[in-house]
């Protein structure tokens, strides 16, 4: 059985060794204005830690409108990535790593996803947020993730899918725990909510319920439904759709949150 770090293959800034007619990317990348050499850069701004120009970069070829992106499909997952990568302050690979290792201790489902995350940041959102951006890049990325993937999980999907469909679970789990710490007055340092919120709107509920779905077809297609990382994330979704039905109700996710904030 492949790891979730193995199943990762190097298609995120993979190179490519042959562009244009005959070319090759070092002359393409002698003019710094390139398509190459823009994915180059965002490439090292992505290794560096430099996640909001890697966004940039990557902007500037594919554009914002995630449901109309300009680009190729490997450029439009590496904005997936970076855009993860700018709300998380991790990119994808590490990410997965981190969360690998915290599967495997005593946490709870919840809180091995929850605390990898910008506990101060989510706080922020919960403070205001209007001015919450983390929703924004999760948002835009599980957009393109979706836009990528086929409407039906195939019954042997390809590679390039199966890294897709776990970034789509990875991502989806994140945003759930980023959602409830916005709605809750935030997380505490233990990534538990701080407080269990009497009102819930409806924008918040379909929020959930589409990563509910997503995480379902992620953890399907990647084809790692036993390892530590997808059964936390899995746990995360069959804990708050207890019906299940894969339709997420006021009253799943206020006992949900109550649950993780009686922890």
């Amino acid at each position: 059985m492949y790891s979730l770090r193995n199943l990762l293959i190097p298609m995120i800034f993979a190179s490519t060794l042959l562009s244009g007619c005959g070319g090759n990317i070092f002359e393409s990348m002698v003019d710094n204005n390139s398509t190459a050499a823009k994915k180059e850069d965002a490439r090292i701004a992505l290794d560096k830690g430099n996640y909001t120009e890697a966004v940039r970069l990557l902007e500037e070829l594919c554009g914002t409108d995630t449901s109309n992106l300009t680009c190729d499909e490997e450029t439009q997952a590496n904005l997936a990535s970076a855009y993860i990568a700018d709300a998380t302050n991790l990119d994808v690979l590490r990410l997965i790593a981190k969360a690998e290792e915290a599967a495997a201790g005593t946490t709870s489902s919840f809180t091995t996803v929850s605390t990898l995350l910008p506990i101060t940041d989510i706080n922020a959102c919960a403070s205001d947020p209007t001015a919450c951006t983390i929703t924004d890049k999760m948002g835009d990325a599980i957009t393109i993730l979706e836009g990528l993937l086929p409407a039906t999980v195939p019954a042997n999907p390809a590679d390039t899918e199966k890294n897709l469909y776990l970034q789509l679970a990875v991502a989806s789990a994140v945003d759930i725990a980023v959602t409830i710490g916005t709605v809750s007055g935030g997380l505490n340092t233990d990534g538990t909510p701080v407080e269990v919120p009497t009102d819930i709107d409806q924008a918040t509920l379909t929020t959930i319920t589409n990563d509910v779905n997503n995480i379902i077809d992620g953890v399907s297609g990647s084809g790692l439904v036993s390892a530590e990382l997808t059964n936390d994330i899995n746990n995360i979704k069959s804990e708050i759709d207890s019906t299940p039905d894969g339709n997420v109700t006021l009253g799943e996710l206020q006992t949900y949150i109550t649950n993780l904030y009686l922890q």
